[in-house]
């Protein structure tokens, strides 16, 4: 009878020690880490950023013969996590870019806005710009 006693306390204290996230395992944010972007290799900017972002549309859209681009900001320096846990960060430049297409019921689907991380003339990484890039860190549609 004295080991169950015993067992109630022990399964209680398991379950709240599994609910505590390991400190290797917590977003890099958390833990106070972020990119050092002072000697970050940016690689070069891209001038043909329009044609680059096109392409991505192309590959991409439902319907890429009926994309109306609407306007592109101008690249800025930028960077995002890679990989959190070995503190690899992608660095590179953004743009972001507003298109209106044909959705698969073929009528036009409204004006989108995208964000674009180009490094070495190729989209790396897309997404909506209403989306933080990482914790605490958003998407910067401005002219770069």
């Amino acid at each position: 009878m004295n080991w169950r006693i015993g067992i109630v306390p022990a399964i209680i204290l398991l379950s709240l020690s599994a609910c505590v996230q390991p400190q290797s395992m917590r977003p890099p944010v958390e833990q106070g880490w972020k990119p050092d972007t002072t000697n970050a290799d940016h690689g070069q900017y891209p001038k043909n950023y329009v044609a680059i972002i096109k392409k991505w549309y192309m590959a991409n859209l439902k319907d890429p013969e009926s994309a109306k681009f609407i306007s592109f900001s101008k690249p800025r320096k930028e960077h995002a996590i890679a990989n959190q846990f070995t503190h690899e960060a992608i660095y590179g430049y953004t743009a972001c870019a507003t298109v209106n297409a044909k959705n698969s019921y073929g009528g036009y689907s409204g004006n989108k806005t995208d964000w674009f991380l180009i490094r070495n003339g190729a989209v790396v990484r897309q997404q909506n710009p209403q989306l933080h890039i990482y914790i605490g860190h958003y998407p910067n549609c401005s002219d770069g």
